[in-house]
């Protein structure tokens, strides 16, 4: 037997260590140990050896034996040239192995092995066309070769090249079923597993969503059906297919029905935690947010202590609530903690899992603009894997948003040597572009590569359109740009006549009328700013210009106003009244006014004690500027204008990765359109009803007299001007939004009039702007009175029965479903002993809220004290957690048979 053959059958089948055990067994019986020796033999054998140490991670033995080897090049022979390429290709150096594979060729046109890995080294360079020669020939030459099939059919898929795609699928399972007594069992699986993954995709590429189900009903999901079946499929096996069928369908764009089919199996398995992972990711793709931290806390519940669950909760955490990100990871990190002393775990393994939780917290601590500590743990991890690409990708954001830009790029570059993509598209983010077409078209061909994210990568084609752009090839960005936003669009939940609709109510909520007879609302303090207007309009930019000033602090764009929206909505679905903000405005009493606007001011100052204003320069307040006004009634509101053409461009160059539907609108021409009329409609409508209280700047005098309207803006706001305004672009302060680079530069003219470059294309805007606005019937209910709940309530608790049942009679005079009125009537009629009346409205109310745990007990207690029978039993039903209270009460020494209906407050809940 020749024993170089044998040797490079092993590295076919990845056999390694029995490829290093034979290695050295024949190194010891008759091969030369001194590498000087021209020996073929030798030089081989060490090639094979050095091969088997680079795949099973001995680096140290690999260095030792590869610095010798290549000073001994002109000594090998082709097959030992052709292994030599292959560890040149394994270390990236892609070059280096077309060189030597390319010279083996010249000499040897019929070196299929030469041939199949020319082709695979051009597809790592994404030269599709001169892969599929390569491989085209080498198949020629060696058609049993069945791995030059696999790298071959990928590429005609993508091509859409489905028939000759087709003809080798059904070429390779041929090949492969003549060879299956041959082959290795681990190799065969896996190349059967390979090529009938290919096919699958072919069969979901062209529709024929009936082949791929047939075949995975066939092969697998009829077999699991009878568990005790001795031939049924593995349990591994099933998910294995599912999850990978699931991949498939992702990546033609069909999230939808890769859930469907995931949850499927999730009934058969519930405790796969593979399954939970994956429906998780692609929930998540397409923005439902709840439902993919949902999985993880699943797959929790089986595997309590497992590390990369917690951090990949913490991770989808983040953008909601870094409270919860941050108790995720100290979770992590204490898992961590407690398994660093057990000696069965592997150093290599420590290393890894070190890496992902401290990664992860340092990530927290950089979005909580912790940038100190952050850049703490970030330069620590460095110091343990320099190319650990998570901390190159954050810590090389965080340097961005605190105006390092230069450190920014370093960090990026460096990115870039070990995954180009990221960083080429971090760099272009950063305004460092590529200077040469061809890496542009390469990024571009990876772009639209599949991926777990559909069929085109969006992110990645929005930064290659910046960078087209920056080239002046200005058709061809805008076609990127089209692409790329269609492909974000799919997964977004944006209704634009919801949103017109919602801006009605707004109108007609906060009107004159409101601010006549609510009068002594809110606060009087002048401290917050609000910097509001259409995105991408230049707040960024003027809240820089301010946050010059010494007696002015600019805190980003804060959530505060939106979260007492929710917070405003929550109050109204747990007393089931039936309504939400706008509409709940004339509800709110004084005193809760002034507790809600406290609140606010609290929260903001918390960010700069000594600032006397403080700037929340969030866009889309421009929605809440009624609201404003009525908690903060001196507040300064800047309202910027910029021309809505400009606007709409750079809000469609702009990747928000909206899943969830905030800035939804930014990635269709004609939902721009409509939003930015929607938006001129409500600052008319301020306008009119503050007068001179809010101030308009037009971005493009700001661009052109800059001095001109910052003293503007200062008089305004009320303090002197300070000529350090004028130098903004070099503050130290973090800049979180889309115009993190913009800001750190000089007043620029570049980007008025940007829209002329793409008038061809504004069609769709222009129709969407000049869409009729018309306000449908509006059926609004107004309260005479604020907050009848509230005093009702506080009656009820004096014993003043009968002021109390006036105030919920007036309420539900205006809104006959207002559950806890009803409820607090049904209550009262009890005390009174009006049992029957009681008992039916209780019902009424609980009808509405079923979750109220407190209201499900009084009306239990209730049945008691009257002897009534629950038409429904079911109403009243505990959960484990209700039964648990509800024994808690029994055990309560104090208890008796009161009704002691549970209210909060309304700032307490909110």
């Amino acid at each position: 037997m020749n024993d170089l053959s044998y040797l490079r059958r092993l590295v076919e089948y990845k056999n390694y260590q029995q490829l290093k055990n034979d290695c050295l067994e024949l190194q010891a019986q008759d091969i030369p140990q001194n590498i000087t020796s021209n020996n073929h033999k030798t030089l081989s054998l060490k090639i094979l050896l050095a091969i088997a140490y680079i795949h099973l991670g001995d680096k140290s033995q690999f260095d030792a034996i590869f610095s010798k080897i290549s000073q001994h090049i002109t000594d090998l022979d082709h097959h030992a040239l052709c292994d030599l390429a292959s560890i040149y290709m394994l270390q990236g150096e892609i070059k280096t192995a077309i060189e030597l594979l390319q010279s083996i060729i010249n000499q040897n046109k019929q070196h299929d092995l030469a041939l199949a890995r020319l082709g695979w080294c051009y597809l790592k360079q994404q030269e599709f066309n001169q892969a599929v020669v390569y491989f085209s020939d080498a198949l020629a030459i060696n058609p049993n070769r069945i791995i030059v099939y696999i790298y071959q059919i990928p590429i005609l898929l993508e091509q859409s090249l489905f028939e000759p795609a087709q003809k080798l699928i059904t070429q390779a399972l041929l090949k492969l079923d003549s060879k299956k007594n041959q082959l290795p069992q681990i190799i065969y699986q896996e190349y059967f597993q390979q090529i009938n993954l290919q096919q699958l995709s072919l069969w979901i590429k062209t529709n024929q969503y009936v082949y791929a189900e047939n075949w995975l009903e066939e092969n697998f999901s009829s077999k699991i059906e009878n568990k005790n079946d001795s031939d049924k499929t593995s349990k591994k096996d099933t998910i294995f297919w599912t999850i990978n069928y699931a991949n498939l369908l992702a990546e033609n764009d069909q999230h939808q029905q890769a859930l469907e089919n995931l949850l499927k199996t999730l009934k058969i398995f519930p405790d796969s935690i593979e399954l939970l992972i994956k429906l998780s990711e692609i929930s998540n793709i397409l923005g439902y947010i709840f439902q993919s931290i949902n999985f993880i806390k699943k797959a929790l519940t089986y595997q309590e202590d497992n590390l990369f669950l917690w951090t990949k909760l913490a991770m989808l955490y983040l953008p909601t609530s870094s409270k919860d990100a941050r108790e995720s990871a100290q979770k992590a990190i204490d898992i961590f903690n407690k398994n660093n002393d057990d000696e069965t775990d592997l150093a290599d393994n420590r290393k890894t899992n070190y890496l992902l939780v401290y990664s992860t917290l340092a990530i927290i601590e950089s979005n909580e603009q912790n940038y100190d500590q952050a850049e703490k743990i970030f330069l620590e991890l460095l110091t343990i894997e320099p190319n650990y690409i998570p901390v190159l990708q954050h810590f090389g954001q965080q340097k961005l948003q605190q105006g390092k830009i230069g450190e920014a790029i370093d960090y990026f570059n460096q990115l870039k040597q070990i995954d180009p993509v990221k960083g080429h598209s971090a760099l272009i983010g950063a305004k460092n572009f590529p200077k040469d077409n061809e890496t542009l078209e390469k990024l571009e061909n990876i772009a639209h590569s599949s991926s777990l994210e559909g069929s085109i990568k969006s992110s990645l084609l929005f930064q290659i359109a910046s960078a087209r752009e920056k080239q002046k090839d200005y058709k061809k960005a805008f076609e990127l740009l089209i692409k790329a936003n269609q492909h974000s669009r799919q997964s977004l939940h944006y209704d634009p006549q919801k949103h017109r609709r919602y801006c009605a109510r707004i109108r007609y909520a906060f009107s004159k009328s409101l601010y006549k007879y609510r009068k002594g609302h809110g606060n009087s303090s002048n401290c917050p700013i609000f910097i509001v207007g259409m995105p991408r309009s230049g707040t960024s930019l003027i809240e820089q210009i301010l946050s010059g000033h010494s007696q002015i602090f600019g805190a980003g764009e804060l959530n505060i106003i939106p979260q007492v929206i929710a917070r405003i909505n929550r109050w109204e679905r747990h007393v089931g009244s039936g309504r939400k903000y706008p509409d709940c405005i004339d509800d709110i009493p004084v005193a809760e006014s002034h507790q809600i606007a406290s609140m606010i001011l609290d929260e903001i100052q918390h960010y700069a004690p000594d600032a006397s204003h403080i700037i929340d320069k969030l866009p889309h307040n421009f929605e809440n500027i009624g609201l404003i006004k009525f908690l903060f009634p001196k507040a300064k509101i800047i309202s910027v204008r910029r021309d809505p053409r400009d606007i709409a461009i750079s809000n469609y160059f702009t990747d928000y990765m909206a899943k969830h539907g905030g800035m939804g609108f930014a990635y269709n021409l004609a939902d721009i359109g409509e939003q930015l009329a929607d938006h001129n409609f409500l600052i008319q409508h301020w306008q009119k009803l503050f007068a001179d209280e809010i101030l308009e700047i037009q971005y493009e005098n700001l661009i052109d007299n800059t001095e001109k309207i910052s003293k503007q803006m200062f008089e305004y706001i009320g303090v002197n001007w300070e000529q350090s305004a004028l130098d903004f672009y070099k503050l130290e302060r973090p800049v979180k939004t889309a115009s993190v680079w913009q800001v750190r530069q000089p007043i620029y003219k570049t980007s008025k009039a940007r829209w002329e470059h793409y008038r061809d294309f504004l069609a769709p805007l222009i129709k969407g702007t000049n869409k009729s606005i018309k306000d449908e019937k509006m059926q609004m209910i107004t309260l005479p009175t604020p907050g009848l709940l509230f005093t009702g309530i506080k009656y009820f608790k004096e014993k003043e029965l009968d002021k109390a049942e006036e105030n919920f009679k007036k309420l539900l005079h205006h809104i006959p479903e207002h559950a806890a009125a009803n409820f607090m009537l049904g209550t009262i009629y009890i005390e009174k002993g009006y049992h029957s009346d009681g008992i039916e409205l209780m019902e009424q109310g609980l009808k509405v809220c079923p979750w109220n745990k407190n209201w499900k007990h009084d009306l239990k207690l209730a049945y008691k004290i009257t002897g009534i029978e629950a038409k429904n039993p079911k109403i009243i039903e505990l959960d484990q957690d209700d039964q648990k209270a509800e024994q808690n009460n029994k055990n309560d020494k104090n208890n008796t048979n009161t009704i002691t209906p549970d209210y909060y407050t309304y700032t307490s809940n909110i």
